[in-house]
């Protein structure tokens, strides 16, 4: 896990996020997130983990998994720049319903709800 440093609005401008906040929104969001720089097959988190942040790709690319019973890995699909990842567990206060993995070298941006 590397965090780096804050990020700015414009690393978020292009986004939907950034978009839909606008630069006074914006920036504001953009203080509260921390970089978050991931190698391939470096996990994210895991599938029943707190969700405790949530997180957009800057640049990259992460793969959503989730794991059976039986421990057979189903793939669920992946996620680019501009998405937003771990929302709904931050949200509904619920465990991780899947793990998330780096497909490829990917930037990150996350937001810690005790920011």
């Amino acid at each position: 896990m590397d965090y780096l440093s804050r990020i700015t609005y414009e690393d978020i401008a292009a986004t939907p996020l950034g978009q839909a906040l606008g630069d006074m929104d914006g920036n504001a969001v953009a203080r509260r997130l921390v970089r978050r720089v991931m190698s391939p097959g470096e996990a994210l988190f895991r599938q029943g983990d707190a969700g405790d942040r949530l997180y957009v790709v800057l640049r990259g690319r992460l793969c959503a998994l989730i794991v059976s019973e039986g421990g057979a890995v189903q793939r669920l699909g992946e996620i680019g720049p501009g998405e937003l990842v771990g929302e709904t567990a931050l949200l509904l206060g619920a465990p991780r319903s899947a793990g998330v993995e780096a497909v490829e070298p990917t930037v990150l941006g996350a937001l810690d709800v005790s920011a």
